[in-house]
């Protein structure tokens, strides 16, 4: 429980907030995900809301698949390699289906990123 931060402010804020632990040591046990769509799912209509989501990839790739089952918008925070952080080497390329470009770029156009406008890494 120490490692966790910000609880109080988060506390402060009036924000429901949920804690996961996969081993059970803190808040529910379980994945990230599973206490999402056990949240959702309680719902009886879902209010207009914002997932935001980050970590690693394939847990953003499930946050970002429920979000579009209850039609939710949905912010991603990308960890893409930003190796020079001013978008010459291309390192942290994120696919843009249908978008201006072909590309955005985590360390100039990021790291959040509209889920719907990108390709999860």
């Amino acid at each position: 429980m120490q490692d966790l931060v910000l609880l109080d402010q988060i506390e402060r804020t009036g924000c429901a907030l949920t804690l996961t632990t996969e081993d059970g040591s803190c808040g529910v046990s379980g994945r990230v995900t599973s206490a999402l769509l056990q949240y959702l799912a309680d719902l009886e209509s879902v209010p207009p809301s914002v997932l935001y989501t980050c970590g690693p990839n394939a847990m953003m790739r499930s946050v970002v698949e429920l979000a579009r089952k209850y039609s939710l918008h949905c912010l991603v925070s990308v960890e893409g390699e930003m190796a020079c952080g001013f978008g010459v080497c291309l390192g942290c390329a994120i696919p843009t289906p249908g978008g201006e470009r072909a590309f955005a770029y985590a360390c100039t156009d990021g790291p959040v990123f509209d889920a719907a406008k990108i390709e999860m890494p």
